[in-house]
């Protein structure tokens, strides 16, 4: 016995592991069943030992103290009465009983109800008088069998023997009584409720024998889901703390110690004294298997037990006959179904992936995973999502079963679903608030994000927020973590700071504690909302706030309320207001016009106004020209007329000022446009001398024979066709710099090259002067990026006027790569310019020298050309010393010293 035992206990812990896959995730799940309905239980009162009334007339039996330990369990009213199967059948169908203990699972017609996990398996035997002579099923033949009623047993009953009288019937106390008295052949029934009624009713004439006859599922029967779901939870938690394996041997086990009859201990006495020496190893042998078939048997229920209660159904699929059939559970009907039809039972979304899984398996290859997550058909029309998995039964010659393993994980889908949607949901509503959720761990000093393992676009350690928040506030996040650690605070808000590069955050911080019982704190929550944006604001409309306060002292605004009830005028700053006026009346030059507006602000419309008047300010009482604005502030709802308007009134005294000196410019303006007219008059002197010079020459070189008098012309037509070039250029540019344009071809080249070329043409014309032209190139090559037209009309006009104003010394032209731009320079020593002159240097139309030729444009183009690229210009000059001209352009420079 104490074997049993042993082994019993081995199956209820596998039983144990297999419950926890479904049970955990199903009892979170489950709605609390109404506390204050009292539940209505009734059992079988025949039978035994399941259900039964005692000797003292008290309910009794396994279903019994079942269901008292689970109600105590759930901690629910209940009230218990037993009665005859058909009573509490028809009780219950007509919602009279909320649950009944203990039910055969049944085929059910049109019957909606609910079956809790299996309470128990429950093999059959069967029971049939001595001298029947039964040993197989074969001998059933041509024999009344009282079996259960749309039953799994019954169908087997049909298929397996032939010509039988099959009787239904669901008392078998009394038909196992009847079949004594010989009225029928055999019983169909558990052992257990046999042996019960045989020893309580002193039967000697009957057998019990075990056959391969397929158990049937004993469950709980209930009207409500959420009754039968709350019964479920109870009905785990009792397998995981032991009491249902003490009510289970409580019944159980002790008719499994006495459930070999009497006589055969007497028949085998007789024996052992008839055959003691011959037979004893065959008898002690034969008592053992008994024994060990009793014990594997048991086992074989607990395992059926144990897949039932993790909602497992164990098929079976015969290759060779492309058939599958049920091992445990009735998922397909009597005979089986051919793999096509199974095929059927999968939803059309995950059929193709499962046929591909399956034929894997098929064609042997059991490398990848054997398990696959479908949804199948069940009886009822629905779609339940089911793990399968696959292994394979070794035969003699050839793997031509494979045993398919399915467990219902709906409830665990669901509720992953579910997770996942709140996860969801309170991601999105974190996300869009701003909001992160974090675990603090007292003991490992560690965070754990809740939902993502980011702070915004970081991860936070203990470490990484030392080193990216400031010290100040690591003293207080710890001060505040000590606080609720000693519950000194049981709720802590602050605001901490983290330097993230060049940028700083600010974090709203909400700490509150998470007890794991009454006592201890081993993890603080904390809530970090990102308010950086909204301090920024705060800052920025601080700010705002200051600079409009100083906008309004600085530009002589007063801001006003009017109160149309009270006809009171409230001044928001201190400019000396009296009995409720802007300011006194006697100030205003023009009192009708301000009268005029009040009694319009009294009609309360809903508009603006505004309007323009003198005022006196100050203490020597000046006339101020200011304008008085107002919108309306304050509605009645109902009427909509306006209550409050508020106003401005703004001293324009300034503006009125600087209009008129806006009209005096605009005259200036005027007359300069008459100046440049006239400057462009005069130009034709300007371009007509060089060019009598031209056509005179041209003419006189014709006739003229002397070689070095044809030099000497050709020379002076050479230079003022120059001078005729450069005066057009000047007055083209002008243009596009009056329409706001200049031209820019930009193009990529070596600007060394360039520079040097371009400079003989000028070298030749300081040394025809008698000039020192320096050159000043430092690299042996300067690839630029911009236009070499105008960079070379900069050095042009630059160089052009160095050699014009300096009677004698040097010019210098250079150029080298300074802040990231192409710097140029023409440096003489020439006359230099006046200090009073020199503001004027860059402006259009100016020459300095009015005897000088030349336009006055050079200078102020070669500005408009630097500016125009992103540079600018400049110069130095000393009157007597000379002048240091420079242009500075930015651009992309790739240097070779």
């Amino acid at each position: 016995m104490s074997t049993f035992k042993i082994n019993k206990r081995l199956i209820l812990f596998v039983l144990s592991l297999l419950l926890i896959s479904f049970g955990e995730a199903s009892f979170l799940v489950y709605a609390q069943h109404p506390a204050t309905k009292v539940i209505t239980i009734k059992g079988d009162n025949d039978f035994p030992p399941f259900s039964f009334i005692n000797s003292n007339g008290e309910p009794d039996g396994f279903d019994i103290d079942l269901i008292k330990a689970i109600m105590n369990e759930l901690q629910l009213p209940y009230n218990l009465s037993m009665g005859d199967w058909e009573t509490v059948l028809k009780e219950f169908k007509e919602g009279k009983i909320d649950l009944i203990p203990g039910k055969l699972y049944k085929k059910e017609s049109n019957d909606i109800f609910y079956l809790s996990d299996y309470t128990t398996v429950i093999s059959r035997s069967i029971v049939y008088r001595i001298g029947a002579e039964i040993n197989q099923l074969s001998d059933l033949n041509n024999r009344s069998i009282v079996v259960l009623p749309n039953s799994n047993v019954y169908e087997f009953f049909l298929k397996a023997v032939d010509s039988c009288k099959l009787i239904e019937s669901e008392s078998f106390s009394e038909e196992i009584k009847e079949l004594s008295r010989g009225k029928y052949d055999v019983v169909v029934t558990n052992r257990f409720l046999a042996d019960y009624v045989i020893e309580a009713n002193n039967i000697d004439n009957l057998i019990i024998k075990d056959v391969e006859v397929p158990s049937i599922a004993y469950t709980m029967v209930a009207n409500d889901r959420l009754l039968i779901n709350k019964v479920n939870e109870a009905l785990y938690r009792l397998h995981r703390n032991g009491e249902y394996d003490r009510i289970f041997d409580k019944w159980f086990m002790q008719r499994v110690e006495r459930s070999t009859p009497m006589y055969y201990y007497i028949l085998l006495i007789i024996i052992v004294i008839i055959v003691i020496i011959l037979y004893s190893f065959i008898t002690i042998l034969r008592r053992q298997v008994k024994k060990k078939s009793e014990l594997i048997q048991l086992k074989n229920m607990h395992l059926s037990l144990a897949m039932s209660a993790g909602r497992i159904i164990v098929l079976g699929y015969d290759v060779n006959k492309n058939k599958l059939y049920n091992i445990q559970g009735t998922y397909f009907k009597l005979g089986g179904i051919t793999l096509k039809e199974g095929y059927e039972l999968i939803h059309s979304n995950d059929r193709e992936q499962f046929i591909r899984f399956f034929s894997n398996i098929l064609k042997g290859d059991w490398t990848e995973e054997n398990t696959i997550k479908v949804r199948l058909k069940m009886a009822n029309n629905q779609w339940l999502y089911h793990q399968i998995e696959c292994a394979k039964v070794k035969k003699e010659k050839a793997n031509n079963t494979i045993i398919i393993a399915i467990r219902d994980i709906n409830t665990e889908v669901e509720e992953q679903n579910k997770i996942k949607e709140i996860s969801r949901n309170l991601s999105l509503t974190m996300e869009a608030g701003g909001i992160t959720g974090w675990i603090y761990d007292i003991q490992s000093k560690s965070f754990t994000q809740i939902l993502t393992d980011r702070l915004d676009d970081i991860s936070i350690t203990k470490s990484t927020l030392g080193e990216m928040t400031f010290e100040e506030d690591i003293e207080r996040f710890n001060e505040s973590i000590d606080k609720i650690v000693t519950r000194k605070s049981d709720k802590i808000s602050q605001i901490f700071r983290l330097q993230m590069d060049s940028e700083l955050r600010y974090y709203e911080c909400i700490m509150a504690p998470k007890y794991q019982d009454a006592t201890d704190i081993t993890q603080i929550t904390i809530v970090i909302k990102n308010i950086t944006k909204s301090v920024r604001e705060s800052a920025e409309l601080k700010e705002y706030r200051l600079k409009t306060e100083l906008s309004i002292k600085s530009s002589d605004i007063m801001q006003w309320d009017y109160d149309v009830a009270t006809h009171q005028v409230t001044v928001t700053n201190e400019l000396g207001v009296e009995d409720g006026s802007i300011i006194p009346k006697e100030f205003y030059s023009d009192t009708q016009s301000l009268i005029k507006f009040f009694d319009e602000l009294d009609l309360g419309e809903d508009r603006t106004f505004s309007f323009d008047t003198y005022i006196k300010l100050g203490k020597n009482e000046s006339l101020h020209f200011v304008r008085i604005s107002c919108i309306p502030l304050e509605k009645d709802m109902t009427t909509g007329k306006v209550l409050r308007y508020t106003g401005f009134r703004k001293d324009n005294t300034d503006f009125k000022l600087a209009q008129k000196h806006l009209e005096s410019e605009k005259k200036n303006a005027e007359e300069a446009d008459q100046l440049k007219s006239a400057f462009l008059a005069n130009m034709s002197h300007e371009i007509r001398t060089p060019l009598n010079a031209i056509v005179g020459f041209s003419e006189l070189l014709q006739e003229e024979e002397d070689k070095v008098t044809k030099a000497e012309y050709i020379d002076i037509i050479n230079t003022n066709s120059d001078l005729l070039l450069r005066l057009i250029n000047d007055i083209l540019d002008l243009s596009k710099i009056e329409a706001g344009t200049i031209d820019l071809k930009i193009e990529t080249f070596d600007f060394t090259k360039f520079f040097n070329d371009f400079v003989r043409g000028l070298e030749l014309r300081a040394r025809n002067k008698g000039l020192e032209f320096i050159i000043d190139s430092p690299y042996k090559s300067c690839s630029v990026i911009f236009d070499r037209n105008r960079v070379g009309q900069i050095i042009t006009n630059y160089a052009t006027n160095s050699i014009k104003y300096t009677p004698e010394g040097s010019v210098t032209i250079g150029y080298k790569y300074k802040n990231e731009g192409l710097y140029i320079y023409v440096k003489d020593t020439g006359i230099g310019i006046d200090y009073e002159k020199q503001s004027r240097v860059f402006q259009r139309f100016e020459k300095l020298d009015s005897f000088a030729q030349g336009t006055g444009l050079g200078l102020s183009i070669c500005k408009a050309i630097a500016e125009g690229q992103g540079g600018n210009v400049g110069f130095k000059s000393e009157p007597g010393v000379g002048s240091l001209f420079w242009a500075w352009i930015p651009c992309e420079i790739s240097v070779e010293k």
